[in-house]
């Protein structure tokens, strides 16, 4: 990340001048306070966009909603109809045929709601990988927004000694 776009210090100034220094000193520590609000807009993304959270919410959202164990049941349950239309005693084949389409109907619908639940598992997922994507690079921009900041800071306190020396 490239620093942020502020004016530069770098101006031409007598260093045994107190007032040039004093004019520096005021240029650099609105420098660092600018920055610093910049700093802490990032950490507030930073606290914001944890990828731990979104991975919480899916985990939460995961143990709501089982599929599979539906599906389980579903597959039993037509396997109990079967059985029990297919034992002993007379049995009316139109029922039978309407029953076994009721399951069937059904195991398709629990087949459907397993692919939705797998799609949206599938996107939460992705959205993690951009989360932690995004938290990353948020990191590292602070991180040289740190480096930048102490740089000014630095600068700051050698003008202010060179200051006081002239002072003394």
């Amino acid at each position: 990340m490239d620093p942020p776009r502020i004016p530069p210090v770098n101006v031409e100034i007598d260093e045994l001048n107190w007032f040039d220094i004093q004019r520096k000193i005021y240029i650099l520590n609105a420098q660092v306070n600018f920055l610093r609000g910049m700093l802490r807009d990032k950490e507030e993304i930073l606290q914001r966009n944890s990828p731990r959270k979104t991975e919480r919410a899916m985990q939460a959202f995961a143990l709501t909603r089982r599929p599979e164990d539906d599906i389980l049941q579903a597959k039993s349950r037509v396997r109990f109809l079967m059985m029990a239309l297919v034992g002993p005693g007379d049995f009316d084949r139109p029922r039978m045929q309407e029953l076994l389409a009721i399951a069937e109907r059904h195991l398709d619908l629990l087949h459907e709601e397993g692919h939705a639940y797998n799609e949206m598992m599938n996107r939460y997922l992705i959205q993690m990988e951009m989360d932690q994507m995004l938290h990353d690079e948020i990191r590292h921009q602070a991180n040289v927004l740190r480096g930048y900041i102490t740089q000014l800071v630095g600068e700051v306190q050698r003008l202010q000694r060179t200051r006081l020396a002239i002072a003394a």
